[in-house]
């Protein structure tokens, strides 16, 4: 018992936010780009973290810090039933937004990995996610369970009620991921659309419906390959997101961008009401084209495929 190592995926939402709080079908596709975590035994006594995980913006990103980590780990230790103190190391290539990456779920994926390699827990894939999802709801209340499931199985899949259907693409896509600079607690967002249902039951009903048929059609289009519907679709579902009241300027403005600059589709991608959006760009000229764009109005990109 020495040190041991676990990854999670960072995910985007290719469909569904919001949506899937409400137990309506969602669309993930896991990135290339992980989180890792290493653990060993503490000096202190105490647990105790280190962060060396990539930012998109230092400066308007809060470091993860002990502090913000300890509820989360605990939950994982409790449940685990570990109570060495331990050092935990965070590092790996997911640039970490504000939200839309499932940064937190995959920094828990990689924690119950890394207790699982170190204490010879023995445990499978559906128990490290599980184990992820406790840690999940510290920060979320009742999660959808999308972002660890993604963050644990990796691939693009259909998410219904914890149930995941893989979706096999013809070959990987090109994407760009776009940081607006701007956060709001996934807790309120989730919590205001909560209320809007309340107030306005019809309203949200009928845009739930218009979802319902939207995520069907884009699960064939996937299927299929058939990526210039795909990318209405993208866009089509970011409109029902801006009838939900979770889009905001920045991210109308940054999809406008993309969609300017020749994206397939583009469509907030995470919490909403700041975070990032997630473009639709296949083949390496267009997605450097529409990631160039987004630069030069000043919005950080990341470019990778989803597959």
């Amino acid at each position: 018992m020495h040190t041991g190592h676990g990854y999670g995926f960072g995910k985007t939402i290719l469909f569904g936010e919001h949506f899937v709080v409400h137990g309506l079908p969602g669309i993930v596709s896991a990135l290339q780009q992980t989180l890792t975590v290493q653990v060993k035994k503490s000096d202190t006594e105490k647990h105790a973290t280190a962060d060396n995980s990539i930012r998109f913006n230092s400066t308007k990103i809060r470091k993860f810090t002990t502090k913000m980590a300890l509820p989360r780990i605990t939950a994982i230790t409790n449940l685990l039933k570990i109570n060495t103190p331990l050092h935990i190391t965070f590092g790996g290539t997911l640039k970490i937004a504000n939200h839309g990456m499932g940064a937190s779920a995959a920094n828990l994926v990689a924690l119950a990995r890394a207790l699982n390699a170190m204490f010879k827990l023995n445990l499978t894939n559906e128990q490290i996610n599980n184990a992820a999802y406790e840690g999940e709801k510290i920060d979320h209340g009742t999660p959808s369970g999308i972002d660890n499931t993604a963050a644990t199985y990796g691939g693009t899949f259909l998410f219904e009620r914890n149930t995941i259907t893989p979706i096999h693409l013809k070959q990987p896509l090109e994407i760009v991921l776009a940081e607006s600079g701007k956060s709001t607690s996934t807790k309120t967002v989730i919590n205001s659309v909560k209320k809007l249902k309340e107030e306005k039951p019809k309203y949200v009903e009928e845009i739930f419906k218009n979802y319902k048929d939207l995520v069907k059609n884009a699960y064939t289009a996937l299927q299929n390959f058939d990526i210039k519907v795909v990318g209405s679709l993208m866009d089509k579902n970011h409109e029902l997101l801006k009838q939900l009241t979770v889009s905001c300027k920045e991210l109308d403005k940054m999809v406008l961008i993309a969609k300017n600059s020749g994206a397939l589709g583009a469509k907030l991608t995470g919490t909403g009401r700041g975070g990032l959006i997630v473009a639709l760009t296949p083949g390496k000229d267009l997605q450097n084209k529409v990631s160039h764009a987004l630069e030069q109005k000043g919005f950080e990109t990341l470019k990778t495929t989803i597959q």
